[in-house]
């Protein structure tokens, strides 16, 4: 249901739109997605999440460096800290 409802416009008869502008954005966020998980695997975690969530920030298109800073930083050391120190569960 899930497939059809992404690949069906609202009236369920004719195929959505696909252009040259989303399979490009697609493939941008699928790029960072692989080196955010190439960083997480060789460097670690926090370094991983921090890019991806910069990254994404950014592509989102906020331009203020502290918030990009602030959603960047904080939310992977939480989840860090979250998994590693609260729960004992190490995180790659």
């Amino acid at each position: 249901m899930c497939m059809h409802r992404l690949f069906l416009e609202p009236d369920k008869t004719t195929p959505a739109p696909f252009n040259t502008r989303t399979i490009v954005l697609t493939a941008i966020v699928l790029a960072l997605f692989a080196v955010a998980v190439a960083l997480m695997l060789n460097v670690g975690y926090l370094l991983g999440g921090i890019f991806i969530v910069g990254s994404l920030t950014v592509f989102m298109g906020q331009r203020t460096w502290w918030a990009i800073l602030l959603t960047a930083v904080v939310p992977p050391f939480l989840l860090w800290g979250f998994f590693e120190i609260l729960l004992g569960i190490p995180l790659p």
